[in-house]
């Protein structure tokens, strides 16, 4: 077997998890990322339907979101 180094590591997950540090602490602190899916966003109240056989609709309230404007990858 090998031996493997870890040198760097990038994350940006639902929840407000942006770096290596707030990834360890939400997974410490067993917080959840899925919020009730905010009005600025969509009105799901539109298109939610509890059947899943309506065609066209969705069956979600909640969902998972990431936070903060995207920073563009270096070139």
């Amino acid at each position: 077997m090998s031996d493997i180094a870890t040198v760097g590591i990038g994350c940006r997950y639902a929840g407000c998890i942006d770096a290596p540090e707030s990834f360890w602490d939400f997974v410490a602190d067993q917080r959840d990322g899925v919020v009730d899916i905010a009005a600025q966003r969509w009105d799901y109240r539109r298109f939610y339907d509890s059947d899943k056989r309506t065609p066209g609709r969705m069956r979600a309230k909640r969902a998972a979101f990431l936070t903060g404007d995207p920073q563009p990858l270096p070139r």
